[in-house]
């Protein structure tokens, strides 16, 4: 590839971007779909080929499609080419992905850590992914991109300073640090990741103008604005920490966090009587108190009433902020907050002064990030696997 032509580089490019995304294909719809001559697609496939991205099938005779003529060659992206990496390296977790270069799944890690050291999330991070590398049954030559989602805000691979140092160490220079050991390192806020995925497979595929919020411990929020993730001057765009100036938000902490909280408030001054279950809560992690917040117990309808005021601020917020079509509750938390939508969206629908969006739920899960992080590893892979071959 080094030695050929700007006209082949060039060729060859717009076929990859056309197999990239393809399924089985010919060499006439590379020309149809890229507006090259037939035999200049031919060309650039038969480059891809040698570089190992493209493989041959069995021609339309051997298939069964044959018609008339000669039998068309047939190709498909070759899937093994390489792998992707994906990693949600948060705060007390690491979610970790492995995949084909389509995103297929391959393999998987999760562990808890409790390291905010530099060097502890470093190593963390580093020993997950090398097993779910692994447990693809691959090395880590094989890796083409790694891509590894942050609670903090990241531009062009860097964190900025924080007050408490908190971005600093959830960011302890990824960038430089895994670029010493694969080819291509994109490193991204976790909410970005999310609305990546949400953009990619999630409910919000169809839409050019969302934001994607992870709202259990903490709140944070991935702003799509004409289809691209919007960034900012420093990565900033998302960081919720102006809700310190929203009456009662109790900064940018999340749904399950503030949830915990009030419900502690509630069963002290009686609201929620001493005889309930929730009374126990000792017993309980904040996720299970939000699980059974969200329950229909009638019980706890101040729980549900407050919590669904206080999203429903959040998204006055972020309509008066980006003015989005619909807000993504992405997450674990997701399956759970049925409950709080509908009279969030209500409240949101009665005050807001400007066109106000949707919120929905996301149907990604836990490993929304992960999934984030394996789309943003696939963009950075096509952008640049071509230049890893020169």
């Amino acid at each position: 590839m080094s030695e050929a032509s700007p006209l082949l580089r060039a060729s060859t490019s717009a076929a990859l971007d056309y197999a990239w995304d393809a399924g089985p294909f010919l060499a006439e719809d590379v020309s149809r779909a890229k507006g090259l001559t037939k035999s200049t697609a031919i060309r650039a496939i038969d480059a891809l080929i040698d570089a190992g991205l493209v493989i041959e099938l069995p021609n339309t005779l051997e298939d069964g499609s044959y018609r008339f003529g000669r039998p068309a060659r047939r190709f498909e992206l070759n899937v093994d080419a390489g792998i992707l990496v994906g990693m949600d390296a948060g705060r007390t977790h690491i979610t970790t992905l492995a995949s084909d270069l389509k995103g297929k799944i391959l393999s998987s890690s999760h562990r808890v850590i409790d390291q905010d050291d530099a060097e502890g999330r470093r190593s963390a991070t580093s020993d997950t992914i090398a097993r779910t590398i692994e447990s693809a049954g691959k090395a880590p030559k094989d890796v083409v991109a790694l891509a590894i989602g942050i609670p903090a805000p990241v531009s062009h691979g860097v964190s900025p300073s924080h007050y408490e140092g908190f971005w600093e160490n959830m960011n302890p220079g990824f960038q430089d640090f895994f670029a010493a050991q694969f080819p291509i390192v994109r490193i991204e806020n976790d909410a970005g990741l999310a609305a990546l995925a949400e953009l990619s497979q999630g409910p919000a595929r169809t839409r050019n103008n969302f934001v994607a919020m992870l709202a259990g411990d903490r709140m944070g929020a991935g702003v799509v604005l004409g289809g691209k993730l919007a960034y900012g001057a420093h990565g900033g765009v998302g960081e919720l920490g102006i809700l310190k100036h929203l009456r009662g938000a109790g900064g940018s902490k999340g749904l399950v966090h503030l949830t915990d909280k009030w419900m502690k408030e509630y069963l002290a001054d009686g609201t929620i009587p001493a005889s309930h279950p929730l009374a126990r809560a000792d017993q309980l992690t904040p996720d299970l108190e939000f699980s059974y917040v969200t329950a229909n117990d009638p019980a706890l309808k101040p729980l549900i009433d407050r919590a669904s005021l206080h999203l429903a601020s959040v998204g006055e917020l972020l309509a008066y902020m980006y003015d989005p079509e619909i807000i993504v509750i992405s997450g674990g938390i997701a399956t759970q907050i049925g409950p709080i939508l509908s009279r969030a969206n209500a409240e949101l629908q009665a005050r807001s002064h400007v066109p106000p969006p949707t919120i929905i739920a996301s149907t990604l899960g836990h490993d929304v990030v992960s999934i984030g992080a394996i789309a943003a590893a696939r963009e950075a892979a096509r952008a640049g696997i071509l230049e890893l071959l020169a």
